[in-house]
């Protein structure tokens, strides 16, 4: 009989094991142990008691171990100490955080949390799309509108074929009608695309350079010239970054533009010196070592054949000194001028000469040019030197 009621009983747990499985997988609540304050409260005396009779038991445990590991040898308090630092060791060992068994809640947040981070992949995706599409569609806008002005500036009625090559820059070919732009702004049209071409494709490219090369295919001198002039004042190296109107206004870049333009000039004016003489060979007598010394002597051969009466100064070399020290300056070679200087008791001019040639921008200091103006007016109107006198 009592076999048979442990049976009963046995199988009524299972049927209860598999109740609860059911309720568990089916999302209801497990059943809850409800206690009374009184309940709590005598367990929470039984857990006491048991707590301070294990704690005597211990006490009594330990120094049983101590009378017997004493009579061995071996000190408990240190072997204690010991045991208590491995113990301290183990635990600074980081531990695994122990939740509640709320099967429920995990499983709604793991399907919550799945269902954000789609959303939010999605999201993502989306967005850089539709930054791609915006791009290109800027791209193309671009292409379109560039395309319509190059066509507006040649003329109604044209177009303009955009190649892409992959050994040099892009290339505009550009169809000759009349239009609004002649030839020689469609050249410059054209220079301009291109450099603008190179600077998207990130090379570098000298704008004032390149519409030199287009002025250079044209016959007018003057407009090569011209360029020629912007190429060569443009050719400063600056340091420091600024402000362009600042620039204008600064008293050192002011002096490197006049520099660059009294170079040019100098430059220029020889090279007109030197198609004067080789136009009129016969007339120039060329000679002696190459130099700007000779090639001014030689051009004064041409402009002033004849003798000039009333030179106050004397000649050098059948040349009025002052002429010569005034074509050597022109040309820009001041050893040349100092040399004709030298050649010719000049007093104490020549002092001055030498402070303008030695000077880093060549000019006379206040005093220097003070006295100069002092000879000056002491001569003027006296003198019946030509090369001492104006008007």
């Amino acid at each position: 009989m009592a076999s048979n009621t442990n049976a009963v009983t046995f199988d009524e747990l299972v049927q209860h094991a598999e109740q609860l499985n059911a309720d568990i997988e089916h999302g209801l609540e497990l059943p809850r142990v409800e206690r009374s304050l009184l309940q709590i409260s005598e367990t929470v005396q039984k857990l006491k008691s048991k707590t301070i009779h294990a704690t005597g038991e211990m006490k009594d445990v330990k120094a049983k171990a101590s009378m017997l590991l004493g009579s061995n040898g071996v000190d408990l308090t240190d072997l204690d100490q010991d045991v208590d630092i491995l113990a301290t060791s183990a635990n600074l060992h980081p531990l695994e955080p122990i939740s509640d068994s709320d099967i429920q809640g995990f499983i709604r947040n793991e399907r919550e949390n799945a269902m954000l981070s789609a959303i939010e992949e999605a999201r993502r995706n989306t967005m850089e799309m539709a930054e791609q599409h915006q791009w290109q569609y800027m791209v193309t806008e671009w292409e379109k509108e560039k395309v319509k002005i190059l066509n507006h500036l040649i003329g109604s009625g044209e177009d303009i074929a955009v190649t892409d090559d992959n050994d040099g820059p892009s290339s505009v070919a550009i169809i000759e009608k009349q239009g609004v732009m002649d030839a020689i702004e469609l050249s410059y049209a054209r220079e301009i695309y291109i450099r603008n071409e190179r600077l998207i494709n990130g090379e570098q490219v000298n704008l004032i350079q390149a519409l030199r090369e287009a002025a250079s295919r044209e016959a007018d001198a003057n407009i090569v010239d011209i360029w020629d002039l912007i190429y060569e004042i443009a050719d400063i190296e600056i340091t420091e970054v600024i402000d362009p109107l600042a620039l204008r206004y600064e008293a050192e870049s002011q002096m490197l533009f006049i520099n660059k333009a009294r170079n040019c000039l100098e430059r220029r004016y020889l090279d007109y010196v030197k198609k004067t003489i080789y136009g009129n060979l016969h007339q120039a007598k060329l000679g002696g070592v190459p130099s700007t010394y000779h090639t001014v002597k030689s051009f004064l051969n041409i402009t002033m054949p004849n003798s000039v009466l009333n030179l106050e100064d004397g000649l050098v070399d059948d040349k009025p000194v002052w002429a010569m020290i005034y074509y050597c300056i022109r040309c820009g070679d001041l050893k040349a001028m100092l040399n004709a200087a030298d050649l010719q008791y000049l007093g104490e001019i020549t002092n001055y000469l030498e402070e303008f040639a030695n000077s880093p921008n060549h000019s006379i200091s206040a005093p220097s040019a003070t006295k100069v103006q002092l000879m000056y007016k002491r001569s003027e109107g006296h003198s019946s030197d030509p090369f001492k006198r104006f008007g």
